[in-house]
């Protein structure tokens, strides 16, 4: 590898708390870093900055970033002006497809317009809009058209096995950046997701949900298992908030279905029927629940020697009034663990019915 240049008749300056660049150059083959003034007014260069580096930062052991060249400039000076323009191209994250990512914002009077791109062969992401300092306001546009889900399955690596389908969709962003008013939709066509532990598959084939403000409207929004039995889902979600209003409907529907050779706690099929009633907000839930374990459920679940040692216990179990043990002025103690643990539980309501048919199999299995 080609050694860096760092050019010793331009220094770089430590006075009163504040870092000075004199036409500071750092270049390496075609690669070049150039850096001019203080931290209050600067100039900064970027031409062809090899990305890869990062991974020491980002992951330690883990490979992120697997190719990406950054080329671009900033120039600013406190509130009076801002004026950036950046391009990484033939950016590779976890050996998937090739994107390029190009931002710009120049601040023009009291606001700054800006715009973000994400795009290669088949997927386009681009924001724009602008900020207001003055207000720390933003008046945004953002625009899906997403042809491969793929291309955002490191963001959810743990937890899906596999994403494929399209996402389009379109929102307008406007109001405080701390909790910013959203108005749009996100179109869903042909996804296909399977989780990791247990297995869960489930099809999109073309439905929509809706966001008003900070709130997510589900209308009749449908998944389908591999048999093409429907789970589908109405009412609303406040992400800011936290509240709910939701109701969930199967019919036949395979909940689990994970082969038995895969590992896991979870082997083979768990299917329902459900009518499920789940409302509340961050401090309280509320479920009302009606379920039937349908008569094709073939489901194991595989448990450790060990963990079966845990349910045996020795003495007497005391079953207590919460209310009376959140009081520690009554018993004049003072708060405990078990206190503060009690007190960051939601209150939870819970009414069900649950239904297993005759011919349903649910074993559990002792692996020594």
């Amino acid at each position: 590898d080609n050694e860096y240049f760092v050019d010793s008749n331009n220094p770089v300056s430590i006075k009163n708390s504040d870092l000075a660049f004199n036409h500071f150059l750092i270049s390496r083959s075609d690669m070049e870093i150039k850096m001019d003034g203080d931290l209050d007014t600067f100039d900064i260069s970027l031409k062809n900055v090899n990305l890869t580096p990062l991974n020491y930062l980002l992951a330690g052991d883990t490979t992120i970033i697997n190719k990406g060249l950054l080329t671009g400039s900033v120039s600013y000076a406190g509130s009076k002006e801002l004026n950036l323009k950046a391009v990484v191209d033939s950016l590779i994250l976890y050996n998937l497809k090739m994107v390029t990512i190009t931002a710009n914002a120049t601040s023009d009077g009291t606001l700054v317009p800006f715009g973000f791109m994400l795009t290669n062969e088949s997927n386009k992401i681009d924001l724009k809009g602008q900020y207001s300092p003055t207000h720390d306001e933003v008046d945004a546009s953002l625009k899906l058209d997403v042809n491969n889900l793929e291309i955002f399955s490191f963001l959810v690596s743990e937890i899906i096995d596999d994403m494929k389908g399209n996402l389009r969709g379109e929102a307008r962003i406007r109001g405080s950046l701390k909790k910013p008013s959203v108005k749009g939709y996100l179109q869903f066509q042909n996804v296909g997701v399977t989780t990791v532990n247990p297995t869960v598959t489930f099809k999109i084939p073309d439905d929509r949900i809706s966001i008003d403000d900070s709130v997510i409207h589900f209308n009749n929004f449908t998944l389908f298992d591999e048999a093409n039995n429907p789970l589908q889902i109405n009412g609303s979600l406040d992400y800011q908030s936290l509240s709910y209003n939701l109701q969930l409907n199967a019919k036949d529907y395979a909940l689990i279905n994970t082969p038995e050779s895969a590992t896991g706690d979870f082997k083979g099929q768990l299917v329902i029927d459900s009518d499920i009633k789940i409302n509340g907000r961050k401090t309280d839930a509320s479920v009302d629940a009606k379920l039937t374990v349908k008569d094709a459920t073939k489901l194991t679940f595989v448990t450790q020697q060990e963990d079966i040692k845990l349910l045996k216990a020795e003495g007497i179990v005391e079953f207590v009034d919460p209310t009376i043990v959140l009081d520690s002025v009554t018993l004049d103690q003072p708060v405990t663990l078990y206190d503060s643990l009690l007190a960051s539980l939601p209150n939870f309501n819970l009414t069900s019915t649950v239904q297993i048919e005759k011919n349903a199999m649910l074993r559990i299995a002792i692996d020594e």
